[in-house]
């Protein structure tokens, strides 16, 4: 199991878009490597989402400035780990219009 802490970079928070590229991202990798590769939970606070569900990553209502814990577990984990860093750290900003 890898964590990490990510805050949330842009300005409108994780919302129906940047949620959906980041589900993109998950899906597209599991489905070239395998359904059981990796697995990525999204937890703020006590509230744990799935990033392979746009629901419950919406229903975190992660603003601005939320700090996240990502949580990567399965046998790929430290080969999707520098996918979501760079999502955090470089693309969520495409998605502040």
């Amino acid at each position: 199991m890898i964590k990490i802490e990510v805050v949330v970079g842009n300005k409108h928070g994780l919302h129906m878009r940047p949620a959906g590229k980041l589900m993109s991202k998950v899906h597209a990798y599991r489905k070239i490597n395998g359904h059981d590769s990796v697995d990525v939970k999204i937890k703020r606070g006590e509230q744990m989402a799935s990033a392979t569900s746009m629901i419950e990553m919406l229903m975190l209502a992660a603003t601005s400035g939320t700090k996240l814990e990502i949580v990567l577990t399965g046998p790929d984990k430290e080969k999707f780990l520098p996918v979501i860093k760079k999502f955090f750290e470089e693309e969520i900003h495409l998605y502040d219009d």
